[in-house]
């Protein structure tokens, strides 16, 4: 502080500031919630690849390209997998699966900083997939190998009990 006892001019000569820039680190940004109820692939196909873009939904201070993303609740029907090269999320679910799971993402800068999405859900929807039989009980089955093949001619007749099964469980019963 400069101070004077009598009234007048104050002149500086040769003032001589000194400051540092303490850069403000802040974490990445969610800009904007990933939607609920939005994103969905159909059971056995590969449509889960890419599904969302995270870039859509974070920034950071320093760029994009400097922050990674982490899964932070998965599940066994469906998996979720970071594709860092393309900053998205690609998902997998079980075989025949079908349904609804929740996640959450965890985007971390440089600096260790993070940001937590929104949870959102994915979804599975059904395919229908054809019966198919499981078992025979007591026939006269030619083989060859492990194949089985059952040879019915006009005329013929025969009766043999047979289960099928429908993992779509849509079959009239």
């Amino acid at each position: 502080s400069l101070s004077s006892k009598s009234k007048g001019i104050l002149q500086l000569k040769n003032l001589s500031i000194e400051y540092e820039v303490i850069p403000q680190v802040s974490p990445p940004e969610l800009i904007d919630t990933i939607p609920n109820n939005h994103y969905s692939f159909r059971e056995d196909s590969e449509k889960g690849v890419g599904l969302i873009d995270l870039y859509e939904f974070f920034d950071d201070d320093e760029g994009k390209a400097n922050i990674t993303f982490s899964i932070l609740e998965n599940h066994t029907d469906i998996l979720a997998f970071i594709n860092s090269s393309t900053h998205s999320i690609d998902f997998i679910s079980a075989e025949n699966y079908f349904g609804t799971s929740n996640f959450h993402v965890r985007a971390t800068d440089k600096d260790g900083l993070y940001t937590d999405s929104n949870i959102f859900n994915v979804m599975v929807t059904p395919t229908n997939d054809p019966p198919f039989l499981t078992t025979f009980e007591t026939m006269d089955l030619a083989h060859e190998r492990d194949t089985f093949e059952l040879e019915i001619y006009e005329g013929m007749t025969s009766c043999f009990n047979f289960s099928v099964w429908d993992i779509d469980r849509d079959l009239p019963y």
